[in-house]
């Protein structure tokens, strides 16, 4: 009986996938930041830390729609990981409901599959659309924090495309990074989670 457990055992060790050892990340010092705001998400489960003076600006190239942006950092129980986390918010008076979102910098296309957190009030859409940043993606925010301009356009793809453009300061997000670098962010393995966040890079 107990070679049996013990076959049975060391069986799940080998077929169950390793999951990453996680950075510690100090996530006390960025509850600390000045003018955070902490709060946990619609599901009660995930801390989300984000600038109070957020979001940043942004247009949409569509009558009665607007959009803006948000980064901020997001832990999260289930993945026991803390992310960076990109998100395009959307209004409009028609529902878009895209499966994939591109934020254009410098050079170079970022291209997510996304899955929107749509809600309605009064025939009005407010749609989300939130990526975490994964070892892939993350290298997006540093081009932005180098970057000689404030304003990348962005397309939201669903049965109808949405374009627009957000205005993101380059100084706050360089500030965010060093941030969540500093706070161990950037050491953790990020790569375990591209599947959730896929990203394709085009120039």
């Amino acid at each position: 009986m107990r070679n049996l457990l013990a076959l049975t055992l060391a069986l799940l060790v080998c077929l169950c996938p390793a999951l990453p050892a996680r950075a510690e990340v100090d996530t006390d010092a960025l509850e600390a930041l000045p003018g955070m705001a902490v709060y946990l998400d619609d599901r009660g489960i995930d801390t989300v830390i984000r600038p109070m003076d957020q979001p940043f600006e942004g247009t949409a190239d569509e009558d009665g729609a607007s959009a803006c942006a948000f980064i901020d950092f997001v832990e999260m129980a289930e993945e026991d990981a803390v992310f960076m986390r990109f998100t395009i918010s959307v209004e409009s008076q028609e529902e878009l409901a895209a499966g994939q979102m591109v934020l254009h910098v410098g050079k170079r296309d970022w291209v997510f599959t996304v899955r929107p957190n749509i809600t309605e009030y009064d025939m009005v859409y407010q749609e989300d659309y939130a990526v975490c940043l994964t070892d892939e993606s993350l290298p997006m925010i540093k081009d932005i924090a180098r970057s000689k301009t404030s304003r990348y356009a962005f397309v939201l793809q669903g049965d109808r495309s949405l374009t627009g453009e957000v205005v993101l300061n380059g100084k706050a997000v360089a500030s965010l990074y060093d941030s969540y670098v500093r706070a161990g962010g950037a050491k953790q393995d990020l790569s375990f989670y591209r599947d959730l966040w896929p990203v394709k890079i085009e120039k």
